[in-house]
């Protein structure tokens, strides 16, 4: 598999394109529009004061997002950036691997190492539409992961004596890092507190590492802190009723964490790469300093830290808000549930010797070929090949620019209501949320202040 990198990159670059196609079909809605409204809070700055304040704590996020394309009215603009975060996928991926096996693996295996995490994470992500196609959560939590691991592998070079530029100028950006990635999302926050825990625990015995560790750990609290305390979480939590509920909270957290470990556990593609990895992985233990210290990790800690992972993205959900009402929180679960199962697949495969079994190069190549083909047919690439043939995506599209031409229309001839069909179609690729009737709702009103009428109302669908 290695010696035909090129090849397969090539193959692996391919099962982006009906990722890149739909792209062009997505739509704002909810969250998207309210983001755009700065004005009404009196500008950029009193916009992120009044959602720490009110909203949430993401104040890096948060300040990401205010700066949608949608201030300029570019729905284009809005689908490119979601382009770009689709196309950066690969590339942090890349950098991640090269900070830490650049040795083991030569540029164009690097590549296509990117190319094939970022495909099999898109066709297993829980929620495709709020993950990629919905710039509130794309930013939120798509770019929070791969924030994420820049930071890992920054920090990664650092540990090595690898400096961008010298040493102080390095140190500085793990610092920036840490304080950026920490403030996308509270599953983040959580998850590199949990890694910082691991590698200090690995590092244990390193004394010339380990003080640089705690203090990074200790900032990694430090900005956390800014997160978990920010005025706008207890605020946002005054709107759900079901919330703070220890006993509920933990008993739906393992029933989902059952749920999605089996889940992705089962995944044919994912299962496929297993298979491929085992030797790849003998190789690291051989020739990588770093891996061969991460297997030093036992089996049981390994499968504790994948539920980890699940639990960490989970639980605050339930906490919060007594629902699992979106599975974009997941979405960064499953993002770094995949990264660790290969370890967890490699301690596995020394345990029980399984390298010994290792396939032979022609059966090698052709399950390689028959883990590209389960990533295209299956999955969310499945589905989104399937929603864009029957027509589905094309009909959604459809249906949300003649609701545009309607809203428009309603603020030309100077109405103060206008009443819209709900929508038919509704492609799991793209869809996020609808209006819904009345007039109240978050989604109802932000396309109401967005468009400038008073009042949007619903009425189902023709027939």
């Amino acid at each position: 598999m290695l010696n035909r990198a090129k090849t397969y990159t090539w193959l692996f670059a391919l099962l982006f394109v009906p990722y890149i196609i739909i792209c062009f079909f997505a739509h704002p809605v909810a969250d998207d529009y309210a983001y755009s409204l700065s004005s009404v809070f009196g500008g950029y700055w009193k916009h992120q004061v009044h959602d720490f304040l009110y909203w949430n704590g993401r104040y890096a996020s948060n300040a990401v997002i205010i700066l949608t394309p949608l201030k300029l009215n570019s729905f284009l603009g809005y689908r490119l950036v979601l382009l770009t975060l689709i196309l950066l996928t690969p590339l942090t991926f890349y950098f991640f691997l090269s900070a830490l096996f650049s040795t083991q693996f030569s540029k164009a295996q690097r590549l296509m190492s990117a190319l094939a995490l970022s495909v099999l994470y898109f066709g297993i992500m829980p929620d495709l539409a709020e993950g990629l196609y919905w710039l509130t959560g794309a930013i939120t939590y798509q770019l929070g992961n791969m924030l994420t691991i820049i930071y890992i592998g920054i920090v990664a070079l650092f540990l090595q004596k690898k400096f961008i530029f010298n040493k102080p100028f390095h140190s500085l950006l793990c610092f920036l890092m840490l304080f950026i990635s920490i403030g996308f999302n509270e599953v983040n926050t959580l998850i590199l507190i949990s890694i910082h825990v691991l590698v200090l625990f690995l590092l244990r015995k390193e004394l010339n590492i380990r003080p640089t560790l705690l203090l990074l750990s200790a900032f990694a609290i430090l900005f956390s802190l800014i997160m978990i305390l920010a005025p706008g979480n207890a605020a946002r939590g005054d709107f759900f009723t079901n919330n703070y509920n220890i006993l509920y909270s933990l008993k739906m957290t393992a029933l989902q964490m059952i749920r999605f470990f089996l889940k992705w556990a089962s995944f044919p593609p994912l299962l496929l790469a297993s298979v491929l990895f085992i030797p790849i992985g003998q190789m690291l233990f051989e020739q990588s300093p770093i891996f061969r210290k991460m297997a030093e990790i036992k089996i049981w800690q390994c499968f504790t830290l994948l539920c980890l992972m699940i639990f960490l993205c989970v639980f605050p959900a339930y906490w919060g808000t007594g629902i699992l009402g979106q599975h974009r929180t997941l979405n960064a679960a499953c993002f770094f549930f995949i990264l660790i199962w290969f370890l967890f697949i490699f301690i596995l495969s020394k345990r029980f010797n399984l390298v010994q079994y290792t396939i032979p190069a022609k059966l090698n190549n052709f399950v390689t070929l028959l883990f590209i083909a389960c990533l295209l047919i299956s999955g969310n690439s499945g589905i989104a090949l399937l929603e864009l043939g029957n027509g589905e995506i094309c009909s959604f599209n459809t249906e949300m620019n003649e609701r545009y031409t309607k809203l428009e229309s309603a603020k030309q001839q100077g109405m103060k209501s206008v009443t819209l069909p709900t929508l038919k179609n509704r492609p799991a690729s793209l869809f996020v949320l609808d209006i819904k009737p009345g007039y109240n709702n978050l989604v109802n009103r932000t396309y109401a202040i967005y468009f400038g009428i008073d009042t949007v109302k619903a009425v189902p669908p023709n027939p």
